[in-house]
């Protein structure tokens, strides 16, 4: 049971240090976090965007990046459901989540209201990153529910807050007022393939947009009532504890990770190590069965059928069997065409999954993981990883991660373009507002 006192303390703390931290407090590691989350959720909200119809779209001031303008809460919500329906955004293993997509919808949305300078943008980004993390890793739900738009909602709330420059009493009513209202998710969206589970992330992004004027108007909440949420109506937790660990101490934006493979970050491990071993001669014709050991919250993904390539980026098996056939597991390979691939359905039959207790016990500083493939010829191929490239400690280079950008909306925006995003992005804290980078972002 949730200490209600402890809460409202922990509350408090987290929006006293919303309220002061300062651009200078900031070490440099952190910006430039900052930024590389910010080119790799623009090239994410991009290409999202320009595989949903605009012909709905009112026309407005606000930007959908790599779209036209619209009004700002379709803005929100469209830049974050764009920004999570490839399952190419950053997240923080720590945080057991997505931090990033609740928070930068609304606060592209607000800084083109405000236009607040870049390093306040920073200020606001890192402020309400950090604190959305501890929320991640200290509220629980029951675990049907899927992640998004849940314990992390208060992050685009926080960052509007910082944006305006709130004071204390404010930032605390935000946060309690945004983490009551949640979305009531569910993991079967995504296993079923259904385009639902990214709409989580879009009326977060309202939610997080709107909960400062739902204040002004006199529309609140309380800490019991969220706590009762919590508890009796979501079937979870909160550690208060938790929520104040470390803040201002330790960065959680540094120990980040972000993606190339176009799937669920489960599957990520296991579609590196099956590279590995096809360079080292695994031929796909000669697999006789794989069996692969995880953490509980991975061996979910275990379904061997996909009814469409959303579905598939939530099926190891599937992600597996596609990477073994088309050699890749990028935008290109997570096609229609390529889940109804008779090979790969077969492939996939052949792929096990399960839960090793001993791996769920060391989460959530290690995400292990053992993959062993049996041949027909007898020969087998094993590896234990507790590492992925793209982790805090196997990072994506500066390099790399412009290489991403840029792979993902050189058939948006022309190379001058992408260069001056690029270029824009990485000097943001000299920018007097945003106006040059967001007139970059249009199509």
């Amino acid at each position: 049971m949730t200490d209600t006192q402890a809460l409202k303390y922990a509350i408090g703390e987290q929006a006293d240090f919303i309220e002061k931290l300062d651009y200078s407090e900031l070490n440099d590691r952190t910006i430039f976090q900052a930024k590389l989350i910010l080119l790799d959720s623009l090239g994410c909200m991009a290409v999202g965007n320009s595989q949903y119809s605009e012909e709905r779209f009112p026309e407005g001031k606000y930007l959908l990046v790599g779209g036209k303008r619209t009004d700002k809460l379709e803005s929100a919500f469209m830049n974050g459901s764009a920004m999570v329906k490839n399952e190419l955004d950053e997240g923080n293993q720590f945080a057991f989540g997505h931090p990033a997509c609740h928070i930068l919808p609304a606060l592209i949305a607000e800084e083109q209201e405000v236009k607040a300078s870049g390093k306040q943008f920073i200020s606001a980004m890192v402020a309400a990153y950090e604190t959305s993390c501890r929320w991640g890793c200290s509220a629980k739900t029951r675990p049907e529910m899927h992640v998004h738009g849940t314990m992390q909602t208060m992050g685009g709330a926080a960052a509007v807050c910082k944006l305006h420059g709130e004071e204390k009493k404010n930032i605390e009513s935000a946060i309690v007022l945004a983490n009551s209202l949640p979305q009531s998710t569910s993991w079967s969206s995504a296993f079923h393939g259904d385009q639902l589970r990214n709409a989580y992330i879009g009326m977060c992004a309202q939610v997080g947009l709107q909960t400062r004027g739902m204040l002004q108007a006199g529309i609140e909440s309380s800490v019991e009532t969220l706590v009762h949420l919590w508890e009796q109506v979501l079937g979870g937790s909160i550690n208060p504890v938790g929520l104040t660990e470390n803040l201002g101490q330790t960065f959680y934006m540094d120990t980040n990770y972000f993606k190339v493979h176009a799937a669920c970050r489960y599957t990520h491990s296991f579609v590196d190590i099956l590279k590995e071993f096809m360079s080292k001669g695994l031929d796909r014709k000669d697999i006789e069965r794989i069996e692969i050991g995880t953490y509980k919250a991975a061996s979910k993904l275990s379904g061997k059928d996909a009814r469409n390539s959303f579905a598939m980026r939530f099926s190891i098996p599937m992600a597996s069997a596609i990477c073994l056939k088309y050699g890749n597991l990028d935008m290109s390979a997570v096609s229609e065409e390529h889940v109804s691939d008779e090979e790969v359905k077969a492939l996939a039959q052949k792929i096990f999954v399960y839960e090793n207790e001993e791996y769920t016990k060391l989460l959530p500083e290690i995400r292990r993981n053992k993959i062993t493939v049996f041949t027909t010829g007898g020969q087998i191929f094993e590896k234990d990883a507790s590492v992925t490239k793209g982790d805090y400690l196997d990072p994506f280079s500066e390099e790399e991660i412009i290489e991403k950008f840029n792979n993902l909306t050189e058939g948006i925006w022309d190379k001058q373009r992408r260069d001056a995003i690029v270029e824009s992005v990485f000097r943001l804290e000299s920018l007097e507002n945003l106006d040059e980078l967001f007139g970059l972002l249009e199509k």
